[in-house]
């Protein structure tokens, strides 16, 4: 046990109650955060305690985003001067598709080899835009993170870091008061073509002021007349139109089952005979790891159409938020599970379950660190 905050040496970032839930009890140790005290002016709170050999602080942030992640990280290092490492651990918007190492599905973990800025000018399909100048890539991780990375995407070292993670979330998921954060089912592991739009989609339930979400859907159901017809310049064409149609802002808190998105448009995710596996009577699929380029902005992606579109121009595997935040204050490492496939289509069933998979993989990521 340190016996003043100069013995910390790992910071973990967590933005919401779950990710820091789901890590605080990764701990194999825990101590009493308020004895070590922090600098004045330092208004982040603290958990503290080891992780195998290392010294670990989690903070959870105020808020979601890079502007809260920045702000707290400052102060995080200035109380903890000795931090060498930080991890940003928890839930991400995931690319459906596949990786160096096979299709990435609900649950897999990511870890960054490279941290990309994006930004929004409005938080859907018609009005994106990536900024393009090399400000705005962070640029590699030191060399030490870069060798580490480099010997852990090896297969046997990938191999043992995947096989460790799985241990540790079994554990996990066996704790009292973490067995409702089990695995939800393959079933529940879909993805919407990009051209089913998150919004209203009855008529009855249309409460958008002057129609907007009703715009929307026709210009969906112009695309399947479309594609009905099998006129491919016709098909261009009303994609682009579904693509920049609005749609309200009351739809965009709202989740799947409240706005009736019809599950029957879902495609069911391959998982390339990767099937759940029965561990003392609990179903669990054993998380991927994937190492690639992260995108991280200042709002959560939400369109299919640019998620493609970026995934293409920049190879970027996987979206979130705090990883630019912490960049500039420490030498950073996103650690992030895929709770969703960073589309408008909102589900919250794998929150718990993703916490739970990054949790464990950054426990696996230290015991080889």
């Amino acid at each position: 046990k340190p016996s003043t905050r100069d013995g910390f040496s790992i910071a973990v970032i967590c933005a919401i109650r779950e990710e820091r839930d789901a890590v605080m009890a990764m701990l194999d140790e825990t101590w009493d955060a308020p004895e070590y005290g922090k600098i004045r002016g330092d208004d982040n709170t603290y958990g503290v305690g080891r992780i195998g050999r290392h010294k670990v602080v989690v903070i959870r942030l105020p808020g979601i985003g890079p502007r809260e992640a920045a702000n707290s990280a400052a102060t995080f290092r200035s109380s903890f001067p000795n931090i060498t490492l930080g991890l940003v651990v928890g839930i991400c918007g995931g690319v459906p598709t596949e990786s160096d190492n096979g299709h990435i599905v609900m649950g897999d973990v990511v870890l960054s080899k490279e941290i990309l800025d994006f930004t929004f000018i409005r938080q859907y399909d018609n009005k994106a835009k990536i900024k393009d100048t090399l400000a705005d890539s962070f640029g590699r991780p030191n060399r030490e993170i870069r060798t580490f990375l480099a010997t852990m995407e090896g297969k046997q070292d990938r191999s043992r870091l995947r096989d460790k993670s799985f241990k540790y979330l079994i554990e996990f998921c066996m704790k009292d008061d973490f067995r409702s954060w089990k695995f939800p089912g393959v079933d529940k592991d879909v993805v919407y073509p990009r051209t089913y739009r998150h919004k209203h989609q009855l008529q009855s339930d249309d409460v958008c002021t002057d129609g907007v979400c009703a715009e929307c859907r026709a210009a969906e159901d112009e695309l399947n007349k479309a594609q009905a017809d099998g006129k491919a310049d016709e098909i261009k064409k009303a994609e682009r139109r579904v693509e920049i149609a609005d749609v309200c802002d009351a739809s965009e808190t709202k989740l799947c089952d409240e706005l009736g998105c019809d599950m029957s448009k879902a495609v069911l995710r391959e998982s390339q005979g990767r099937d759940p596996k029965l561990v003392d009577g609990m179903m669990i699929r054993v998380p991927e790891i994937h190492f690639g380029t992260i995108g991280s902005g200042n709002s959560v992606m939400k369109s299919g159409y640019r998620r493609d579109e970026l995934a293409k121009e920049r190879n970027i595997i996987a979206f979130e938020m705090e990883g630019a935040g912490v960049w500039d204050n420490f030498p950073t490492v996103v650690i992030k599970a895929v709770c969703d496939y960073a589309d408008s289509h909102k589900r919250k069933e794998w929150q718990k379950y993703a916490s739970g998979c990054a949790a464990a993989c950054m426990k696996a990521f230290l015991m080889e660190w």
